[in-house]
């Protein structure tokens, strides 16, 4: 291989190992960019289906789709608060689970019956504070949902 060659190759092999490393220092942020661009295009696209849908259904319906998503905003509010009380509830049920857990794992040494017995009895409490919270919610959700009903039947044909 003659001088010129060698040379050649170096300055090559230079170019490219300067092209990795820009494209590594560049490769983080496209990274981040690449999946966030993804994100919000498939959060628009879902938007867009969920209004057309939406438009469709009440079409098919005959229910005049401005006074609809008027009772779907109104159903919205209705079950709001509820809904945040019924997450709160469930994450005490599950915190209730962790503690309950944790004092297990203090008390009784692993792989002993007496610390499945007591994790068992934690997770089915769990359970029933779940079941409960999920009863306490259901009536008011209910009731939300009857006053869908009546607004949509109080709608006006779609033209």
């Amino acid at each position: 291989m003659t001088m010129e060659r060698y040379v050649l190759l170096i300055a090559a092999l230079v170019v490219l190992m300067f092209q990795g490393s820009l494209q590594i220092a560049m490769g983080d942020q496209a990274e981040k960019a690449c999946p966030d661009a993804a994100k919000k295009e498939y959060n628009t696209c879902t938007a867009l289906c969920k209004e057309d849908f939406l438009v469709d259904k009440d079409l098919c319906r005959n229910v005049n789709h401005e006074c609809a998503d008027h009772c779907r905003a109104e159903h919205s509010a209705c079950v709001s608060p509820y809904l945040d009380a019924l997450d709160d509830c469930r994450d005490a049920c599950h915190a209730g689970l962790e503690a309950g857990s944790k004092s297990c794992r203090s008390q009784y040494r692993e792989g002993t019956p007496e610390r499945h017995t007591c994790i068992d009895n934690a997770q089915i409490a769990r359970f029933i504070c779940r079941d409960t919270c999920g009863e306490t919610a259901g009536p008011q959700l209910k009731q939300c949902t009857k006053a869908l009903h009546a607004c949509m039947d109080k709608c006006p044909p779609a033209k």
